[in-house]
């Protein structure tokens, strides 16, 4: 009995362990990149639909600082879900002084249309990016953030000249769609 009682504490204290872990993973992280510690609450606007030039609506959700009313803004375009890992990453940008915008790209998710890797890419983040620009919580400095396909959408953005893109944090990502590519091994 006793020995059974042991293992259910263990048990429950390794559970406790665990969700505090899970709890606090963003404060972790945040030491871990050794970010400046949190400054603002946040305010969330989900399910915003983003009108693209084409009248496509661009599913997008928005990361504001508490209080502040005129801030950088971070874009982060995916496939893979904006109500995945970028709501993390949304939270610890956000806590730090940056609007964030995360949008699921054409056709995926909650956004319209049909998915077609890459091809909308380069005008779906230009659009993005004026309609930051014109937001009145944006102070008009826009970077975007994020790997492996949401670090292409931000060379894709790029390539189209927009003055509205001032920074670029892409990752683990490609800005050459050639060899692989081309041989059919992606997509």
């Amino acid at each position: 009995m006793a020995n059974s009682l042991n293992k259910l504490i263990g048990i429950a204290g390794l559970t406790a362990l665990g969700s505090s872990i899970y709890l606090g993973r963003r404060q972790i992280i945040a030491r871990m990149l050794k970010l400046p510690p949190p400054t603002y609450k946040v305010e969330k606007e989900p399910d915003l639909h983003v009108i693209m030039p084409d009248s496509i609506e661009l599913a997008t959700d928005l990361y504001r600082p508490a209080g502040l009313d005129n801030a950088p803004t971070v874009l982060m375009r995916t496939p893979y879900g904006r109500k995945s890992i970028n709501q993390f990453f949304a939270m610890i940008f956000a806590e730090r002084g940056f609007n964030v915008v995360s949008q699921d790209v054409r056709g995926r998710f909650d956004s319209e249309d049909e998915f077609e890797p890459y091809v909308h890419e380069a005008s779906d983040g230009e659009a993005t990016l004026a309609w930051i620009a014109e937001q009145p919580w944006s102070n008009g400095r826009i970077g975007m953030w994020g790997q492996s396909y949401v670090g292409f959408v931000q060379w894709a953005a790029a390539s189209t000249g927009t003055p509205h893109l001032h920074a670029m944090m892409p990752a683990i990502t490609q800005s050459n769609l050639g060899g692989p590519n081309e041989q059919g091994f992606i997509w």
